[in-house]
């Protein structure tokens, strides 16, 4: 259609902002009909729960859904102000005060959203959360699974609590991000948001949500990091063995820190 603008897409998912109309319209292209039939109910429902109860949440929110689609499947929504977080942190440094702020913020909303949906925030990283700076306020987008992710199995058999999952999602994403090769030079970017998790985690312990145990914690975040890094093809899982294993962050969490995994703890 005239006017539109596309967003993101890949892995059977297309994203497409609808011009004039302050909308953005995601569909369903991968697996089977009835797959992506569910992903859409699934999406549509999250936000529709998530965007109603952030409303008396300061400084938060995520599109309010508008319409569910059907061919293909998919949804309508409100489209959000700001920019990614991530490309933000690649540009800026966050000084001290608005570190707190923002971080603060995050562990909030993920309270909301653990606390209404019942489950942990689906891919929580910095990368679908989008930043208005000039108001200071946070956008969470796109609420389906990763991209990367077997469908119904996150988590499966862990033992994990929904705030550990979470986490783990986001401290494997910072880590897999870099010692990704195209984002190996980015390094205000790396510093910046191994600086920001580790205030999100600090401003989850200080408001006592939880569990968030050290060694489950850190086991998340290797499910997360090796869903990421492994499996997806030879050269990936080759580099991330390698190289990426001695190029890639750590982020130092008290008593543990989490890393690129050896090639000698990919076995479960």
């Amino acid at each position: 259609m005239s006017g539109e603008q596309l967003l993101q897409e890949g892995f059977g998912r297309r994203v497409v902002s609808e011009g004039g109309r302050g909308t953005v319209r995601k569909t369903f292209h991968g697996g089977s009909a009835r797959l992506r039939q569910a992903q859409a109910r699934q999406e549509f429902a999250r936000l529709r729960h998530f965007s109603a109860a952030l409303q008396d949440v300061p400084g938060v929110a995520c599109p309010r859904p508008l319409e569910l689609l059907t061919n293909p499947p998919g949804l309508r929504m409100e489209r959000a102000a700001g920019v990614n977080l991530t490309g933000f942190l690649t540009r800026h440094r966050l000084d001290p005060a608005t570190r707190v702020d923002v971080a603060r913020t995050m562990a909030d909303a993920l309270g909301v959203y653990v606390n209404v949906l019942g489950e942990a925030l689906p891919d929580f990283n910095f990368g679908n959360v989008l930043y208005d700076w000039t108001e200071g306020t946070l956008t969470f987008v796109d609420l389906g699974e990763p991209q990367d992710a077997v469908p119904g199995r996150l988590g499966l058999g862990l033992g994990l609590s929904d705030y550990e999952l979470s986490v783990g999602d986001l401290l494997g994403s910072i880590v897999f991000q870099s010692a990704r090769p195209r984002y190996l030079l980015r390094r205000r970017q790396h510093v910046e948001s191994v600086a920001l998790a580790v205030a999100v985690v600090g401003a989850l312990q200080a408001a006592g949500r939880g569990p968030l145990r050290s060694a489950e914690l850190m086991r998340a975040a290797g499910e997360a990091y090796r869903r990421c890094a492994f499996g997806r093809s030879i050269s990936r899982s080759a580099w991330y063995a390698t190289f990426g294993y001695l190029v890639g962050r750590r982020i130092s969490l008290g008593e543990r820190t989490f890393g690129p995994l050896a090639p000698w703890r990919l076995r479960r």
